[in-house]
């Protein structure tokens, strides 16, 4: 080796042995959301450590005819074999349960369009006994539609809301649709029904035997068969009521209502 390649060597070496102490960068968390940020942190370790939220409880509602999945195109029979379609099909949730754990400020509108709807954060533990108002309130259901935020669920802007006016309240459920009304049950489902549930009276609570441990989010699967609503009804003759009109009939649904829900 010449002296200058020699030389040249020895200073590079030299060099590489100055900087080195100098390339070691403060290792930590450098996310400034995390639990152990480290101001002085350089290079992100892997170690950040987060505030798990809270398990969510979702309620999973899935719309049945019978033994049919829901639709608005589908014909099916009901108790006494007469032919049914649905056109629209909606009700409100509210003062939804499980266990200890109360959700008195949720409300949802319940539709075919939508499957999950999430309720509240739910604590790990173990919880047992679902329960559900169909309908809203007294404390709320008179309330103006107008003044609740534009994205709440009973809110004026919600294109779902049904809202006959401040004495009335909220209409709890809707149920229009086609059936057949011959006399032998062999013609074709065209005479319209409109069945409006609503007013204090007829607020129904849902009870249901559900028992989870809760340690993470939990789903809670229910099924709404919408012909059991309808159980023991002659909508040859009886097809139509807002509450106000045919209260009867309107007692008459409220009555079918619990039996309707039943955990998948």
């Amino acid at each position: 080796m010449t002296m200058k390649k020699a030389f040249l060597s020895v200073v590079v070496a030299l060099t590489v042995v100055a900087v080195l102490p100098g390339c070691t960068d403060n290792e930590g968390c450098t996310d400034p959301n995390a639990l152990n940020y480290d101001a002085e942190a350089e290079v992100d370790n892997g170690t950040c450590e987060y505030l798990m939220p809270d398990p969510m409880l979702s309620l999973r509602f899935t719309f049945k005819m019978g033994d049919q999945d829901f639709d608005y195109g589908i014909v099916a029979n009901n108790w006494e074999g007469r032919k049914v379609r649905f056109t629209l099909a909606q009700f409100y949730v509210s003062q939804v349960r499980f266990g200890d754990a109360s959700f008195p400020d949720r409300y949802l509108m319940i539709t075919d369009r939508q499957t999950d709807y999430e309720v509240g954060t739910l604590p790990a533990g173990m919880y047992s006994g679902l329960s559900f108002n169909v309908g809203v309130d007294s404390s709320v259901n008179h309330l103006d539609p107008a003044s609740f935020p534009a994205l709440h669920t009973l809110s004026s802007n919600n294109p779902d809301h049904a809202h006959w006016g401040w004495n009335p309240g909220y209409i709890f459920m809707k149920m229009e649709g086609r059936v057949d009304t011959t006399a032998n049950m062999t013609g074709e489902a065209n005479a319209a029904f409109s069945i409006h549930i609503g007013l204090d009276a007829l607020l129904t609570n849902v009870p249901l035997a559900a028992t989870a441990d809760v340690q993470g989010g939990q789903t809670i699967a229910i099924s709404v068969d919408w012909l059991r609503f309808m159980d023991n009804i002659d909508l040859r003759n009886d097809r139509s009521t807002d509450s106000f009109n045919n209260p009867a009939l309107a007692q008459a649904v409220r009555a079918n209502i619990p039996s309707a829900f039943t955990l998948e």
